[in-house]
C-alpha cells in the first residue's frame, strides 16, 4: 500500500531578489522588491563575509539560482563549490566542478551496471572502480538510456574543462573565473536536467500537491538505484510534522493489499480532507 514520497528538495533561488525591478509594479510592490534585495544583501555579507561584499554580491548573481534538486549525493558539494567561486576561490570551484562531474559519472555507472550485464558496455565497465576516462561511463550511461544527448554533450563540455585545469597550463592564471564559471554552470545544468523533478516527471505521480515514485517506475534502475535512496516510504494517512528545516513524520500500520496509483492519490486525499474538517472544527471550540 505503501509509496515513496519525495520529502527533501535542495533548492536556492534567493538570487532571484537581485534581478532588475520592472519599471511598471505599483510602489507596494516596488517596497517589497526592494525590501527583499537589501534583506538577501545582508544575508550574502552574513553568509560570506563582508570583505570583498561586492565581488561576492556579482559572483552569487553570476552562478543564478541553486539546482532544482532531489536531496542526493551531490547536493552538498554543489553548495561547497558555489561558495568556493563566490568568495573568489576561482581555481577550487574550477576543480571542485571538474571532479563533482566525474563523481556523478562513476557513482551512476557503479551503482547501475549490474542491471545493465546482458550490454556490450558491461565488459569495459564491470571492474573498475572509477573511470579516468569519461568517454567509456558516458557512452555506456547515454546507451543504457541513463543520460541525455544534452546531458552528454554537457559532460564532454565539462571533461574538456578538466583537462585544461588539471594539466599545466598557464592561460589558467589568467582566466580562472571565467573557466570556473563556465564549469560550475556546467555541472549546476547537468544536476538540473539529471536529477530535478521535470526530468522525473515520467516516474512520478502528485497527491495533493505531493510528489511520488508511481508503482511501476520502481523496478527502472534509475529509479531503484537513485531515486528511491532519497526518498521516504510512506502509506497514505502518513503525518508530516515540523517545518521544511526540521521536519518528522509519522505513519500507521497498513493491511499489507495492493493498491493503484490512483487509490493512493484518492486515499491521501481523503485523508488530508479529514484532517483539515478536525483542525478547524478544533479552532472553533
Amino acid at each position: 500500500m505503501k509509496r515513496y514520497k519525495f520529502t527533501n528538495f535542495d533548492i536556492d533561488t534567493r538570487v532571484l531578489s537581485l534581478d532588475s525591478i520592472p519599471e511598471e509594479v505599483d510602489d507596494d510592490t516596488r517596497r517589497m522588491m526592494e525590501g527583499n534585495r537589501n534583506r538577501l544583501i545582508l544575508q550574502i555579507g552574513a553568509q560570506y563575509g563582508l570583505i570583498r561584499g561586492d565581488e561576492k554580491i556579482v559572483n552569487f548573481k553570476l552562478l543564478g539560482p541553486k539546482p532544482f534538486s532531489i536531496s542526493a549525493f551531490h547536493n552538498k558539494f554543489i553548495e561547497q563549490i558555489r561558495t568556493s567561486f563566490i568568495v573568489g576561490s576561482y581555481y577550487p570551484a574550477l576543480t571542485g566542478a571538474c571532479a563533482l562531474g566525474e563523481r556523478l559519472l562513476n557513482h551512476l555507472v557503479l551503482a547501475l551496471r549490474d542491471d545493465y550485464k546482458n550490454t556490450s558496455h558491461y565488459k569495459n565497465v564491470y571492474r573498475k572502480k572509477s573511470f579516468d576516462k569519461w568517454k567509456v561511463p558516458i557512452k555506456a550511461l547515454f546507451d543504457w538510456g541513463v543520460i541525455s544527448s544534452d546531458i552528454t554533450s554537457d559532460f564532454l563540455s565539462l571533461e574538456k574543462k578538466r583537462n585544461y585545469a588539471i594539466h599545466f597550463n598557464p592561460d589558467v592564471d589568467l582566466y580562472d573565473k571565467d573557466k570556473a564559471l563556465e564549469a560550475v554552470q556546467l555541472v549546476q545544468g547537468i544536476v538540473t536536467k539529471q536529477f530535478s523533478n521535470a526530468c522525473l516527471s515520467q516516474w512520478i505521480f502528485v497527491a495533493s500537491g505531493e510528489m511520488y515514485v508511481k508503482q511501476e517506475a520502481e523496478s527502472v534502475p534509475f529509479v531503484q538505484k537513485i531515486v528511491v535512496p532519497a526518498t521516504t516510504l510512506v502509506g497514505p494517512r502518513h503525518r508530516v510534522e515540523g517545518n521544511s528545516n526540521e521536519f518528522s513524520i509519522n505513519d500507521e500500520e497498513y493491511e499489507n493489499i495492493s493498491i493503484t496509483d490512483e487509490e493512493y492519490v484518492a486515499l491521501r486525499k481523503g485523508y488530508l480532507d479529514e484532517k483539515s474538517i478536525r483542525n478547524r472544527a478544533q479552532d472553533d471550540k
